[in-house]
C-alpha cells in the first residue's frame, strides 16, 4: 500500500487524481467484503404455492343422454385454504359416453359409465358418471262422455305401471262445467306408498261465469316425475257427472 502512494506522487496531477479514485474503490471494496465474511449474498426463493388436492363434484351421480351439468373443480393448497377453480382447470373426457368444454359443462352422449378428469397446477382428479337411457313414451286417452247426472260425486281410477322413470304428464282437454258446483278434480299417487304426485282442482267454489272462464282457459297441462319400476293410480273425480278426456304422456 506504501509503494503504490509512493507511485502516485510522482505521477501526473490528472493521472494522480484518477488513480487516487481507483485506491478509494479498491479499499471500499475489501473492507465490504471483510464485513460480509467474503461470501456473496444469495436472494431467499420465495415458495410458489402448492395444490395439495383436487376435487370434483357434480350436483347429480346420473345423466340421462342429451343431458348436460355442470361440474365444478375445488383446489386446496399446501396452507389449507381452499379455491373454486373450475373456471382455471384443465378438462378431459376420458371415455366416449360423455363430452366436456372448457366451462366444465358435461353432456351425456351414450348409455354406460362416463370419467371426467381436472387438472389444476399439481392436482388431478378424476369423476365417474352414469349415463341413462332416455325413457320411452306412450301416449294414452282417458275420458268420459257422460256418466249418472245429479248423483253422488263420481270417480273414476285407472292403475298403470311405469317401467322407466321419467315426466308423467297430464293435459286436460275438456271437462263438464255446466253448474255452478261443479268441482273437478285430477289426482296422481304412488300405489304403493299412497303418495301424492299430482293434485289439480278445477273450478271449486267458483260460480259458474267464473268456472267457464277458467274451462275456456283448457287444454290445462300438469304433471310430476315419476320412478320406473313403480304402479301409479291415477284417479278422476266430479261433483256432479262424470264428463271429460285426459291425454297422458308417460314413460314407458
Amino acid at each position: 500500500m506504501k509503494h503504490m502512494v509512493r507511485s502516485l506522487a510522482k505521477a501526473s496531477p490528472l493521472s494522480a487524481s484518477i488513480s487516487a479514485i481507483g485506491l478509494v474503490l479498491i479499499v471500499f471494496s475489501v473492507a465490504t467484503c471483510g464485513r460480509a465474511g467474503g461470501a456473496p449474498t444469495t436472494p431467499t426463493p420465495v415458495p410458489q404455492a402448492v395444490v395439495r388436492a383436487l376435487a370434483v363434484t357434480s350436483p347429480t351421480p346420473a345423466l340421462t343422454v342429451g343431458d348436460s351439468v355442470q361440474l365444478q373443480a375445488q383446489a386446496e393448497w399446501l396452507d389449507g385454504h381452499r379455491e373454486d377453480v373450475t373456471a382455471r382447470a384443465q378438462w378431459y373426457a376420458r371415455s366416449p359416453q360423455c363430452g366436456i368444454d372448457a366451462a366444465a359443462v358435461a353432456i351425456a352422449v351414450s348409455v354406460g359409465e362416463c370419467s371426467i378428469e381436472a387438472r389444476f397446477g399439481d392436482g388431478a382428479s378424476t369423476l365417474a358418471l352414469t349415463v341413462r337411457p332416455r325413457p320411452r313414451y306412450v301416449e294414452e286417452v282417458f275420458e268420459m262422455a257422460r256418466g249418472t247426472p245429479w248423483g253422488p260425486p263420481l270417480e273414476r281410477s285407472y292403475e298403470i305401471d311405469v317401467h322407466e322413470s321419467g315426466l308423467f304428464s297430464i293435459t286436460l282437454e275438456w271437462f263438464n262445467w255446466e253448474y255452478p258446483d261443479d268441482r273437478f278434480h285430477v289426482e296422481l299417487r304412488e300405489a304403493a306408498t299412497g303418495t301424492v304426485l299430482v293434485s289439480h282442482r278445477t273450478c271449486g267454489g267458483l260460480t259458474a261465469p267464473e268456472c267457464n272462464a277458467q274451462a275456456a282457459a283448457l287444454p290445462i297441462t300438469f304433471g310430476a316425475a315419476v320412478r320406473g319400476g313403480h304402479r301409479v293410480v291415477l284417479r278422476v273425480r266430479n261433483s256432479t257427472y262424470l264428463s271429460f278426456r285426459l291425454r297422458v304422456n308417460r314413460p314407458y
